[in-house]
């Protein structure tokens, strides 16, 4: 059984992620918790990769709504540093989303196998990658 979730790359300079403003609102308030013993966590919880950037597992708890696009480009805005988002899709696919602070924005599927994955994306994209700007 594999993975549901988004990974969060950003840099913020006010503390961890998970408390960051606007966070839970676009990518949800279930966030992986890291452990040394596998049993009691998750590899992709809270890392600080150094410099201000930090990786997070975060997904979607309950009623919650993803907005992965939405999101990445209100965290881009607020952070002042480019911002990475990956939906994953257990091992079938990823939906990629990316925005700098300029505006400029990606988005990109990645399907593990030639055929369709079969899941509808969110934010209305399709599965083709495009860059955009604002």
């Amino acid at each position: 059984m594999g993975w549901y979730g988004t990974l969060l790359l950003a840099k913020s300079a006010d503390g961890p992620l998970p408390a960051y403003r606007g966070v839970r609102q676009a990518f949800g308030s279930w966030f992986a918790t890291p452990s040394r013993m596998r049993v009691f966590g998750s590899p992709l919880g809270l890392y600080d990769l150094g410099d201000g950037w930090q990786r997070v597992g975060v997904r979607p708890f309950y009623r919650e709504r993803l907005r992965l696009a939405a999101g990445v480009q209100e965290l881009a805005a607020a952070t002042g540093a480019p911002v990475l988002a990956g939906w994953v899709s257990e091992s079938v696919c990823a939906h990629l989303e990316a925005c700098s602070p300029a505006g400029v924005s990606v988005t990109m599927h990645l399907p593990n196998t030639d055929e369709d994955c079969g899941y509808e994306h969110l934010d209305g994209r399709t599965a083709v990658a495009s860059v955009a700007t604002t």
